[in-house]
């Protein structure tokens, strides 16, 4: 399905991913990928008490995770 979609519409698929609009928004989520770790790393460093497993840690940890 997905190969017949690029195939029969080929031109405006490319057309629509070459926009000139999203580069900026392209640059800013693979700043975002590459500085995402240095800040989970910095977070977990300068933590002052031991790990628990609370709702807002699990949202950082695995939200982070499945976003990236």
């Amino acid at each position: 399905m997905l190969v017949q979609l690029f195939i029969c519409c080929e031109g405006f698929v490319n057309s629509l991913l070459s926009w000139s609009a999203f580069v900026p928004l392209s640059r800013l989520t693979y700043t975002a990928y590459l500085i995402h770790p240095m800040v989970m790393i910095w977070y977990y460093l300068n933590l002052n008490s031991l790990f628990y497993i609370t709702g807002i840690t699990m949202v950082i940890l695995f939200g982070c995770a499945r976003l990236s």
